[in-house]
């Protein structure tokens, strides 16, 4: 259900240690192994394979931090460090290995624009780098969350299974949670869904596109929509239209002649259509000629060629025949 959720997108779930980081010679002056995981110049977790860790200083040798599990990095290089010690989650300062919040939290996250989500029990609620409650508004935790992260001062949050809205860092609700489906994107545009389908919010006050399109999407070359027949446009960002037409990929249709080849199989030929496919809510394709002029709406689960200038095209599990002028043969 998420699209965005999942692209963002901004992704801002946990980077577990575990993946190797990538850093410049300079920064990380010791050489990883399997069990070393580089934090920052002076601070590494040694994470062995059976049983726990610690947060150690690699010049002095000194352990800072024992029985540690989990560790994840911000990915906006905030200097708090969330950690996992036994069933509980706190923070340590990445440049000193010390710890800053102690674990006890039953889940903890990154922390993002100096925030971090954290829970105790039922209650979930974020905090700031002194671990005081940023504001008193508390959220129940929720599977399609992702992440719980600010970025450039807000955060999407999902309540229940089926809804999402976005939050300041006061906690209040710049967008409601009203919305199956929401998504971030460029120049403070948000995509959002409602049982009606996608539509555009320019800031938080202004609906740009109604929620009538059934895929779209966002990024600096435009705004991507498709429409209810399955056909795909490109606008500008004054809602003019940039690209009419729009498609994933244009492939050639081949059908089976009755001519055989030195093995007994028959010799495919080249249709006199192409298929073109468009993506979006999901994979559709539609008969275009080969000066690339669209014959059909992309409304077909499968195109076949039957021969040169038929083709059977299956929608719903329902097939019709086509000609190469897109129209119906046998009316």
């Amino acid at each position: 259900m998420l699209f965005a959720l999942i692209a963002l997108s901004i992704v801002c779930a946990y980077e577990y240690i575990k993946n190797k980081d990538t850093t410049s010679e300079a920064e990380n002056e010791a050489q990883e192994t399997s069990d070393e995981r580089y934090i920052s110049r002076n601070i590494y977790f040694h994470n062995p394979s059976v049983g726990m860790g610690y947060i150690y200083n690699y010049h002095t040798n000194e352990k800072l931090i024992e029985d540690v599990g989990l560790v994840a990095k911000p990915f906006d290089g905030d200097s708090l460090i969330c950690f996992s010690q036994g069933e509980k989650r706190g923070y340590f300062n990445a440049y000193t290995g010390k710890i800053v919040i102690r674990p006890y939290y039953d889940k903890a996250w990154i922390f993002s624009d100096s925030l971090a989500a954290v829970q105790k029990g039922n209650d979930l609620f974020f905090i700031d780098h002194h671990g005081k409650r940023a504001f008193k508004k508390s959220f129940e935790f929720s599977n399609n969350a992702d992440g719980y992260c600010f970025h450039n001062g807000y955060c999407i949050m999902a309540v229940g299974d089926c809804h999402f809205g976005v939050i300041n860092k006061k906690g209040e609700w710049a967008i409601p949670p009203i919305y199956v489906d929401l998504k971030r994107g460029v120049n403070d545009y948000w995509i959002v869904k409602n049982k009606d389908g996608y539509g555009l919010m320019k800031g938080f006050r202004k609906m740009i596109l109604p929620c009538k399109y059934i895929y779209m999407d966002i990024d600096d070359s435009g705004i991507l929509i498709q429409n209810k027949d399955c056909t795909m446009q490109r606008l500008n960002f004054d809602l003019t239209v940039k690209d009419k037409f729009v498609c994933d990929g244009i492939e050639p249709l081949l059908y089976r002649t009755s001519k055989l080849n030195k093995k007994g199989t028959h010799i495919m030929a080249v249709a006199s259509c192409n298929s073109y496919s468009v993506g979006g809510h999901t994979s559709t394709y539609g008969l275009i000629d080969y000066n690339g002029k669209p014959l059909t709406k992309p409304i077909f689960s499968e195109i076949i060629a039957i021969n040169k200038n038929v083709f059977l095209c299956n929608e719903n599990n329902n097939g019709i025949l086509l000609n190469n002028h897109g129209e119906k043969i046998n009316k």
